[in-house]
């Protein structure tokens, strides 16, 4: 029998209890985000349902008034204390939090959406630095208004003839988009090649410095024996000095160009974070110190792999220069940038001829007819593997490979091959295990089509999750013996393995953090908030690695080459420094904004700020160290000088005059919206907990010396040489610079060489006169700890290049 019954309908009506959509009666009072609404049943119009369907209808009204109504009680007890805006100290109890999480949870959660406006479209990833500054609305009113304040600077000084030098040298010797391109008729490939290699003692030197270094091992691209006998063809044996180069051929360039990028990679490895001296090295060591393989090899070897794109096969050296080549790209002192990691272009590249080479397919099931052992060609195979897992866990950007199309197994461990072979396939088989699972569970959250809800996300993260808390501490693995190859060797992938998962977990739960402060989840913001914090501090202590006084944390010493785990670090401390803003900038802002301050609050943020800026101030002065031969360390350090000069200021207490700078703050901050003010509502016990998670951070603060972090010489061949020598042209050509200026203050004598002793830069960090051992050391020719950083010229013209 079909009984009439009415539909129900929600009928809006405010709350006003600082909740989403606004009613105009907040809206004219300018109070944002203040109202809930309430759903009343209102009976409209007929429908026929039968009378069972009626009854279930009926339970399941029943059942969602009662939660309305818990939900109203609740918050008509803390009505009282919601008139002020900045008064919010909701103590709702479980109840009312459980079932705003449950609803939140329910949501999907697209991390490739919610990018504020005025950023740009480019996409670089949900799991890099940029995805914080694109979607943080505090960070993004500070970066906008930097840049607001870039460009003010640079309309005024775009006539004058000292920055109009400077732009012509950045464009001639480093800005590669906008630089000329170069005659390829100055001078031929066989004569920049053979040039490149007349020294053989060098050559033999680098590559035996390779194949016994921790390159070789972390990087197992070559086979020694079969890599030598390559060389030889080419360049004659280690005894026949007076033989000629056998450079003649178009398929001689894949092994022209390993050949290099060996070299250069070798001359990399005597590189420390720590100082060098030549008296503390071998003969050979010293040797390779007093000849450095600049980029010009890089530069030689690209040349060879465009020629041998023109074989009409992709042969195995021509493979093994592709992926050498990628892997380069990743250490690279002149190139790496702490966010692209691998271009996707260039790995389908690699890709391409990684399966026309077989190696997609196990050695047991098909024959690749490419003459190696079936596990030398599994590992070729998973350092491809590699390449895509570390673009998707450290960039977030969409995978190229399906599991689906290769059966390439992993290798297979033999106890009875050497310590060495063995110790490779062991770390390529550890790292699967975390690759399947990575892959697997990332390609799942960061999907851009049918997002996954933030329940699932969570659920999907907690293996990972147990794993990583599983791991050992950074003082656990530098506590470890380093005395042979293998003893590194391990500690850097254990190393390589916990910070990429750290950096993983970090970054999504940021993500995690925004999304609840944008549905006005206090516990659940501050929840993931914590974590976040938690992940950070557990890293924090590798910044000891560029204390120069800290005998404990040598790079070299734990893992061989410095160079090998400088980009890690890099990127963590670049995404950390981000972090640690973010926490400086809602500060501020509230400090700015607020009206009704409370004391007690305002006690415990000066606090926190405290904390911050010590691990801010050592952050900036790692990338310093890092600058010595790491170029993007050097702009990212300018970079940052530049803007905690000008935004990130605060005085104590909450009676702030705000400058010019902090209006435009304020004015950026409004035209972001009105969500993401939980940290508004955070209560004096919620700042405590923020203010107890970053006790860790001042811990290993504690540790490090006055004078340890300080810039140290350059090591790494040309990267800095073009700005030195613009910097001497610029002091030639005009007077010396007042005290007040914002001028370069150079005190270098025009008669003066790059070279020489005498010559000193001031810096506000550190003032550094060149080692009387090192005067006529080629690598010491190029020390970026010789020019004062802090110029206005500079710093504002590397923000044109980062952030404009």
């Amino acid at each position: 029998m079909d009984s009439t019954i009415k539909r129900r309908r929600a009928r809006k009506s405010c709350l006003c209890d600082q909740q989403k959509p606004i009613c105009s009666m907040c809206k004219r009072r300018k109070y944002p985000g203040k109202c809930v609404y309430k759903e009343d049943i209102e009976v409209d119009e007929t429908v026929q349902q039968d009378q069972e369907n009626s009854k279930a209808d009926h339970d399941s009204w029943s059942v969602l008034l009662k939660r309305v109504q818990l939900l109203e009680n609740t918050l008509k007890e803390q009505q009282g204390k919601h008139h002020q805006h900045h008064g919010f100290t909701p103590s709702c109890g479980s109840n009312i939090h459980d079932l705003l999480s449950e609803d939140t949870d329910c949501h999907t959660l697209n991390f490739n959406n919610d990018e504020l406006p005025g950023t740009t479209s480019t996409f670089t990833g949900p799991l890099s630095w940029v995805s914080l500054v694109r979607k943080d609305r505090y960070l993004s009113s500070f970066t906008l208004t930097l840049q607001k304040h870039r460009r003010d600077h640079d309309s005024q000084i775009q006539n004058d003839p000292t920055w109009i030098e400077l732009s012509k040298a950045y464009a001639k010797h480093f800005d590669y988009e906008t630089a000329p391109l170069k005659d390829v008729k100055q001078s031929s490939i066989v004569e920049t090649v053979t040039d490149l290699m007349k020294d053989k003692r060098l050559v033999w030197l680098l590559v035996d410095k390779f194949f016994d270094s921790d390159f070789a091992q972390v990087l197992p691209v070559l086979l020694r024996e079969q890599f030598i006998e390559q060389v030889e063809s080419l360049m004659g044996g280690r005894s026949e000095e007076d033989s000629k180069i056998n450079f003649t051929r178009r398929d001689q360039c894949p092994i022209a160009g390993l050949l290099l990028l060996v070299m250069r990679m070798a001359s990399l490895s005597v590189y420390n974070m720590k100082p060098l001296t030549s008296m503390a090295m071998s003969e050979d060591d010293n040797y390779i110190f007093l000849n450095p393989v600049t980029r010009s090899a890089v530069e030689a070897a690209d040349r060879c792999i465009q020629e041998s794109k023109k074989l009409l096969q992709v042969s195995l050296p021509f493979f093994q220069l592709s992926l050498l080549k990628r892997y380069y790209e990743l250490i690279a002192p002149e190139d790496y940038d702490c966010m692209r990691v691998t271009p996707p272009g260039k790995f389908g590249e690699l890709l391409h001829y990684a399966i026309q080479c077989s190696l997609n397919r196990d050695p047991s099931k098909a024959d690749n007819g490419l003459n190696i052992s079936d596990n030398f060609a599994r590992r070729l195979w998973f350092m491809v593997l590699q390449l895509d897992i570390n673009h998707l866990m450290l960039v977030g950007g969409p995978s190229l490979l399906d599991e689906k199309m290769y059966d390439t197994e992993l290798p297979r461990l033999n106890e009875c091959e050497s310590p060495t072979e063995f110790i490779m396939d062991k770390n390529i088989v550890d790292f699967g295990a975390l690759a399947e699972q990575a892959h697997k569970v990332l390609t799942d959250i960061l999907r851009v089509r049918d997002p996954p809800t933030v329940r699932e996300i969570k659920t999907k993260l907690q293996p990972i999750q147990e794993k990583v808390d599983q791991f050992s501490s950074v003082e656990d693995i530098i506590s470890r013996p380093s005395i042979t190859m293998l003893d590194r060797m391990t500690k850097l992938k254990q190393m390589f393995i916990l910070v990429n998962s750290i950096c993983v977990l970090m970054m999504i739960h940021y993500h995690l953090f925004l999304y609840y402060c944008k549905h006005n989840d206090r516990e659940s913001a501050l929840d993931h908030y914590i974590k976040v914090l938690k992940m950070t501090s557990r890293l924090y202590p590798t910044i000891l690695f560029f204390d120069q006084n800290n005998s404990i944390y040598d790079m070299s010493v734990h893992f061989g080459c410095a160079v090998l785990f400088v980009p890690k670090l890099e990127m963590f401390l670049h995404k950390t420094m981000h972090i640690l803003c973010s926490i400086v900038a809602r500060i501020k802002t509230f400090k700015l904004i607020s009206s009704g301050p409370n004391v007690r609050k305002m006690a415990v943020m000066d606090k926190i700020v405290i904390l911050v800026l010590v691990s801010l101030t050592n952050i900036l002065k790692a990338f310093e160290v890092m600058s010595s031969t790491h170029l993007h360390a050097w702009i990212v350090s300018r970079v940052a000088s530049f803007a905690a000069k000008r935004l990130y200021t605060l005085e104590p207490g909450y009676s702030m005059v705000p400058t010019e700078i902090d209006l435009d703050i304020i004015r950026q901050f409004n035209r972001s919206g009105d969500d993401d003010e939980i940290f508004f509502h955070f209560t004096e016990c919620d700042l405590e907990r923020i203010y107890q998670t970053l006790l860790p951070f001042s811990e290993t603060d504690n540790k490090i010396s006055s004078t340890g972090l300080k810039i140290m010489p350059d090591t790494s061949g040309e990267s800095s040489r073009w700005l030195m020598e613009t910097v001497r042209e610029l002091a030639e050509k005009r007077p010396q610079a007042e005290p007040n200026s914002i001028h370069t203050s150079v005190t270098m004598s025009q008669n003066e060489k790059l070279g020489s002793t005498a010559a000193t830069v001031r810096s506000p960090i550190a003032t550094t006169t060149r080692s009387p051992t090192a005067a006529d050391n080629p690598l010491y020719e190029t020390n970026f700890a010789m020019t004062d950083f802090t110029s206005d010229e500079l710093e504002t013209y590397f923000l044109t290049h980062t952030f404009g």
